[in-house]
Parts: structure tokens; sequence; C-alpha cells
């Protein structure tokens, strides 16, 4: 998912799994991914239409989550299931600095992601 703030403000490129690492390697069929890929581009847009496109509830974590100015997400997530869900099928973003820095961490995060064998770790820049 793609994310700008205001005209010339900050660009983002948040990736999302499709689904637990666990599940995934049981797909042998590409139409089982397809369709599951349907499945949760709905899901992120619903989670985003509900939550008008803020896009803290979905990369803050846990303990931020806690804090006073972002309890207002903790009571969505408890109305909206969908906002957990994409939280849990989030491995994180990667700020646009430069084309070049971009594509260094859009690839670090990918190949990151290969290589996880738990659901929840998170990319982290080096």
């Amino acid at each position: 998912m793609e994310a700008i703030t205001g005209e010339k403000g900050a660009k983002a490129t948040y990736f999302f799994r499709i689904t637990g690492r666990d599940r995934y390697k049981n797909y042998k069929d590409i139409k089982e991914i397809d369709i599951l890929t349907d499945e949760f581009i709905k899901k992120l847009n619903k989670a985003m239409l509900a939550i008008n496109f803020r896009r803290e509830p979905i990369y803050l974590s846990d303990e931020k989550l806690k804090e006073p100015q972002y309890l207002k997400y903790q009571y969505a997530m408890a109305k909206i299931p969908a906002i957990s869900e994409l939280r849990e099928l989030f491995i994180s973003r990667v700020i646009h600095s430069s084309s070049e820095q971009w594509k260094k961490d859009a690839e670090d995060l990918l190949l990151f992601n290969y290589k996880a064998k738990n659901d929840n770790e998170k990319w982290k820049k080096n």
C-alpha cells in the first residue's frame, strides 16, 4: 500500500503478507492465491475506510498504541476486527527518502519476509 501525506509530504510503502506464513506454504494452486489476494484487498480497503485512512493503527507498536493519544485506535480495533487482522499481516513500511534507498530497503524487507519463520517478526531497517 502506498501512502502520501499532503501534496509535498512524506511518502511510504506499507508491506503486508496476504496470509500467515504457516498457511501460505499449503497453497498449491495460483487460483487459491488469487482468491486470497482479492479477500485481502477487500479487508485492507474496509479497514482503511473505517479508520479514515489513518496509518498509525496499522504500524504503531503495541506499546505505542497504549499511549493516551492513540487509545482511540484501541477502541477502533475492538469494533473493527479488520484493523487487528491488518496489524497481524503488516510486515513493515519503507519510507521514500530517495529512489535508491527505497529500492534497497524494499529489497531488504522482501528478503527478510522470505526468510522469516514467525509471523510476529517485524522488519527493522538496518
